[in-house]
């Protein structure tokens, strides 16, 4: 399955590590206020500037948010 994640703080970065990891699932695209932070958590992986626009992305199947809880 092909993964777009929102938010790469702390725990983004742990979850962009793990999908990294795993052998039925990529991280393909991230999102992030911080463009240097996302890019930082995620090498080579898509940017979206606007997490509407990942999950629009056709290429990501499924998203995980990793935002603060109060931003869900």
């Amino acid at each position: 399955m092909k993964f777009g994640l929102v938010g790469a703080g702390a725990i983004g970065k742990l979850r962009a590590d793990a999908l990294g990891r795993a052998k039925s699932a990529s991280l393909v695209a991230i999102s992030d206020l911080d463009e240097p932070r996302a890019k930082a958590a995620a090498p080579g992986v898509k940017f979206h500037a606007d997490p509407e626009r990942l999950i629009a992305d056709p290429e990501v199947e499924a998203v995980v948010i990793s935002t603060p809880p109060q931003f869900h």
